[in-house]
């Protein structure tokens, strides 16, 4: 049995990598860029150029986020229980019992101030674009019944102060521990590198049938090529770990095929771990592309009329792409 010591690192190891996660999506400069909007702070740093200047500011951000939370909180909720019974026998018992009901559920709303949380999650939605509510039993709470002590209790939490064990399990109360958020690091990675690809691919598929010089027609061609099938394996490869789990994706009400954040299935509680296991032996694989480069040397040229015009910025592109650093 681990002893507490050894748990609480495990908590904190934990709580690390839920942050260094956060940091990847870009969650925290985000956030305090939408607050600093919020709160006025809409320049950039000065500059010694421009630190005398003025900065004005027209705060429509603020504006905008107040006038939608009034609208959304000048509507209340509230929990009205109504009775299933509505014989003459039962009936009259049924409706007293609903309304007493009723009435706790409007005693427990004031005794958390679900109002004041409501207040403060909507203005965090608004602003972060994520609120979160978490409800709990205070055993330190005082009801004013003298034989018992604890209630429930509630608070928002700001989503920076949250993090998952498994970042793909959209439904909070399924996640599992055990599950590390480590296990996504190469995955994330990969990814970088691979969209990089697609990138380079997209725009020399830009440049594929225009009439160039040929040193640099052949090099688009050939790497080209290249990336093709550097991304034709990985695609091939990704298809058939989809094809062995498509049974075990999770489906929403319309048997739509649930899609995490990072743009791959959901599967269930059960085959999560050698489904991301699978998916990771995959992304661990590494692969080195050699690109054919070609001298810079090549784009000075007389077009002599019978080549396609090259922008700058054409020029710029292709160049980063074909030559060497």
């Amino acid at each position: 049995m681990a002893t507490r010591e050894e748990i609480a690192q495990k908590i904190w190891n934990d709580w690390e990598q839920g942050l260094e996660y956060q940091k990847k999506l870009g969650l925290k400069d985000t956030c305090e860029q939408c607050v600093d909007f919020y709160e006025g702070r809409q320049w950039p740093q000065a500059t010694e150029r421009t630190k005398n200047m003025p900065r004005p500011v027209i705060n429509i951000v603020k504006y905008i986020v107040n006038g939608k939370k009034s609208n959304i909180l000048s509507s209340k909720i509230s929990m009205i229980y109504k009775p299933l019974i509505y014989n003459e026998e039962e009936g009259q018992a049924a409706t007293e019992g609903a309304s007493s009901f009723t009435n706790f559920a409007k005693h427990i709303n004031k005794e958390i101030k679900q109002e004041s949380l409501d207040n403060q999650a909507i203005l965090d939605g608004l602003k972060k674009g994520t609120y979160i509510y978490h409800y709990f039993w205070d055993k330190e709470k005082k009801t004013g019944m003298a034989k018992f002590d604890g209630g429930l209790n509630g608070q928002v939490i700001d989503l920076l102060s949250v993090v998952f064990a498994n970042p793909k399990q959209k439904d909070e109360q399924k996640q599992a521990l055990k599950k590390q958020i480590s296990k996504l690091k190469s995955k994330i990675r990969k990814e970088k590198q691979l969209n990089k690809q697609m990138e380079l691919n997209a725009e020399l598929k830009k440049y594929s049938d225009k009439k160039y010089p040929a040193k640099i027609s052949y090099a688009i061609i050939k790497n080209f090529n290249i990336f093709s099938n550097e991304l034709k394996n990985y695609n091939d490869c990704l298809a058939k770990i989809m094809e062995s789990y498509k049974d075990h994706f999770v489906k929403d009400d319309f048997g739509n095929v649930t899609m995490s954040q990072n743009g791959i299935p959901v599967v269930q509680d059960e085959y999560m771990e050698p489904f991301i296991g699978e998916i990771n032996q995959l992304l661990g694989e590494s692969v080195t592309i050699d690109r054919y480069t070609i001298s810079p040397d090549c784009f000075d040229y007389d077009d002599r009329g019978i080549y396609d015009v090259m922008t700058v910025n054409e020029m710029g592109i292709l160049s980063e792409i074909l030559c060497e650093e």
